[in-house]
């Protein structure tokens, strides 16, 4: 009851999809926990000065690629579904399309905090945002969260080295 979560269709031409959308369809969100985990562990520059490209990426906007912008047009009834997704993903009333550029305030917003260091306060606005009563995140999520290390598969490909994720996620 009240749970923000609801099915989209998608189409994809011959055939369409149901997708769930909405906070109560949102999953615990660990990229970046693992990305700040593999700065930590492998980086050599600070975190800001590792973050101010995406910093000035999202804040100054770039321009969509065919490919992304391909998948936006399939993806165009999640992406305007709400009015907030509907201002990023189609500023001109219709979904950007390839060459159209991409801004996001909010996300410059907020990898500014992380470079900060304030990731407890992130924390606890996932958890206003995307809790009980319209989503299902809860405090145990996020005190139960983790990032996984796995040894590499290696591959030699001509003088390259390439490190590839182990089975399953191959």
């Amino acid at each position: 009851e009240g749970l923000d979560f609801l099915g989209v269709e998608v189409s994809f031409g011959p055939t369409t999809q149901i997708f769930h959308a909405g906070r109560g369809a949102t999953a615990f969100p660990n990229l970046l926990p693992g990305l700040l985990a593999m700065q930590r562990d492998q980086g050599r520059l600070p975190l800001a000065t590792v973050m101010q490209p995406a910093i000035e990426f999202a804040e100054n906007g770039v321009p969509l690629s065919a490919q992304v912008a391909g998948i936006a047009n399939i993806l165009e009834p999640i992406l305007t579904l709400t009015n907030e997704t509907r201002a990023l993903f189609a500023p001109h009333g219709h979904v950007l399309k390839a060459g159209e550029i991409f801004k996001s305030p909010d996300l410059a917003h907020l990898l500014r905090r992380v470079a900060s260091g304030e990731l407890t306060l992130i924390q606890n606005e996932l958890l206003s945002h995307f809790g009980l009563p319209l989503g299902r995140l809860s405090a145990a999520d996020l005190a139960a969260q983790q990032v996984l290390t796995h040894t590499p598969v290696m591959v030699r490909l001509g003088d390259y080295d390439v490190a590839l994720n182990p089975p399953p996620s191959s």
